[in-house]
Formats: structure tokens, C-alpha cells, sequence
């Protein structure tokens, strides 16, 4: 069975903790996307792999973004163990996409996946938005945590959250399933 979208990009966002690297995952494994892969400077989380990011140095970031090798990009001041920090995010430019045949998933900020379809054509870009309630997020936010949940920084995420995910904006620009209820599975064949 093939997922319905006709699109080259499948744009997943949602927030923190909704369940958009599990979605890109499935659909990569399932359908055969390919993921695009976002670059970040935080630090790599258990379980993770270089297939879930471009982990690199601040410094390194700070290079790229100079040389305008991001199409996007966003900064957050995080607590980590309880240590200010900042993190980057960032996505690279994709050389030739029109000229291959692959379809891609990528997982942005709903900000980032505007600027990601005003730089690749609203016409090859679906945007998909994972609602998710907070009560749930925040169980999955434990769990991947594996005994490092930290209150103050979840609080600044569900801050954060609020602000970059308007629902009147994300009603213009996406398309909402809302993930309760539901498996991965289900979620994918919506799409």
C-alpha cells in the first residue's frame, strides 16, 4: 500500500515530544521515503543515531550558516542538566532534488517548513501537523528521557511550544491529524 501524499516532501511538525521523528522513521522504513536531515549542535540523545541528525560543533554551525548553507535555520536557549545552553537547528540546502526520484520526509518547526516550501515550491511540499496532547507528550518526553526528565526544561519547551505553533497558523498552513489513539501505523495511512 503507498501512502496517499503525491508530494516530494512530506513536511512533519508538531510539538516537542508528538511523535514526528517516530512518524518519519515509519514512513522512511514503510513507504520508502527517504529522510532529509536536519543539522543540529545539541547533544546526541540515547538511542539516536546519525540517521536521526547531522550532529555537529557550534562552531561548525555558526561556519555553515555564514557560507548560507542552511535554507533555515532556528536557535534555542535550552537548560541541559540543569546548565544554560544553546542549541541549533538548521536545514541544508538539498543540490538537485528536481533530478532525482525520491520522496522525502523531513521534520521542522512549522516556521522552518514554511521557509522549507517557499524554497522548494508550496506545490511539492505537504505539511502535516501531529496534534498531540500535552498529558501525552509529556509521557514521551519521560520515556525518552530515561531518568533525565527535567521539569524546568520541559516547562520552557511547553512555553516555547505555545508560541511557535499558533493554531490559527498551523490551521493555514497544514494539514491536522490529531495522534490520540492512535499508532503510528494509522497516522501514516492518513497521509
Amino acid at each position: 500500500m503507498k501512502t496517499k501524499s503525491k508530494k516530494k516532501f512530506i513536511i512533519i511538525v508538531g510539538k516537542s515530544a508528538s511523535g514526528k521523528t517516530t512518524l518519519a522513521d515509519y514512513l522512511c522504513k514503510r513507504f520508502g521515503y527517504r529522510k532529509y536531515k536536519t543539522t543540529t549542535t545539541r547533544p546526541i540523545r540515547k538511542g539516536e543515531s546519525w540517521k536521526d541528525y547531522n550532529f555537529i560543533s557550534t562552531n561548525r554551525f555558526l561556519n555553515k550558516l555564514s557560507k548560507n548553507e542552511f535554507i533555515e535555520y532556528k536557535s534555542y536557549n535550552v537548560f541541559n542538566n540543569g546548565i544554560e545552553d544553546i542549541w541549533y537547528y538548521g536545514t541544508p540546502i538539498l543540490k538537485h532534488f528536481r533530478f532525482n526520484p525520491f520522496k522525502y520526509v523531513i521534520v521542522l518547526t512549522l516556521d522552518g517548513a514554511i521557509e522549507f516550501a517557499n524554497y522548494y515550491g508550496n506545490e511539492n511540499c505537504e505539511m502535516i501537523y501531529l496534534d498531540c496532547p500535552n498529558d501525552m507528550r509529556e509521557v514521551r518526553a519521560r520515556c525518552r528521557s530515561q531518568g533525565n526528565f527535567d521539569m524546568k526544561e520541559w516547562k520552557r519547551r511547553l512555553k516555547a511550544d505555545d508560541e511557535d505553533f499558533p493554531i490559527d497558523k498551523v490551521k493555514h498552513y497544514c494539514r491536522i491529524i490529531n495522534v490520540t489513539d492512535k499508532y503510528v501505523e494509522d497516522i501514516a495511512e492518513e497521509i
